[in-house]
Parts: C-alpha cells; sequence; structure tokens
C-alpha cells in the first residue's frame, strides 16, 4: 500500500509493490493528497517490482503538479523495475530518473 506522511519538513511518498492499473485509482489519490503540501515530495521507490503505462502516468503527472506548484520531487529509492520501465517507455526525463536506479 503506498503511504504519504510528513517527515523532516516534507512530504515523503512510499510507492507499493505494483504501480498498475488495478491500484492506480488509489494511488492516485494518494499521490495528490501529497503533491498538495509544501517543499519537497520525495518518492521511495525502492519497492517496486512491476510498472504498466498507467502507473508511469500517475508519476509524471505528480511531478508535473509539483512542477506546477514550484516544488521538487526527489527520488529516494528507485527500484530497477521502475527504472527500466521508464527508459522503455522513453520516460526517464519526464519523471527526473536520469541515472537514479538502484
Amino acid at each position: 500500500m503506498t503511504e504519504a506522511q510528513v517527515t523532516d519538513a516534507k512530504e515523503r511518498l512510499v510507492l507499493p509493490a505494483a504501480l498498475e492499473i488495478e491500484g492506480a485509482e488509489d494511488l492516485l489519490a494518494r499521490c495528490r493528497a501529497a503533491a498538495t503540501g509544501e517543499g519537497a515530495l520525495a518518492i521511495d521507490a525502492g519497492e517496486v517490482e512491476s510498472v504498466d503505462t498507467a502507473g508511469l502516468q500517475i508519476l509524471i503527472a505528480t511531478r508535473a503538479a509539483l512542477a506546477a506548484a514550484g516544488r521538487a520531487l526527489r527520488w529516494e529509492r528507485v527500484s530497477p523495475a521502475l527504472a527500466e520501465a521508464a527508459r522503455l517507455a522513453g520516460a526517464t526525463g519526464a519523471l527526473g530518473l536520469d541515472g537514479t536506479a538502484e
């Protein structure tokens, strides 16, 4: 399950193992909630094992919403599965994942 929590005056979002269409509604709601705070949003994607297009789209939309609000997205950990899915989709730049795989 995805969690949003405040730590050290910033939001932190821990992503679930599956970023897929089946959990997209929950992931979107949690990303939206985390994106409404202040300061940088840290995302821990170290446990992500599978990703589909819906999961990538939500993460891209979250990064765009943060940028529009003048906030940054900081990746704490990025699993090889997420890094590879982003690479295959041509989304590493849109996600800010250039060279951030564990």
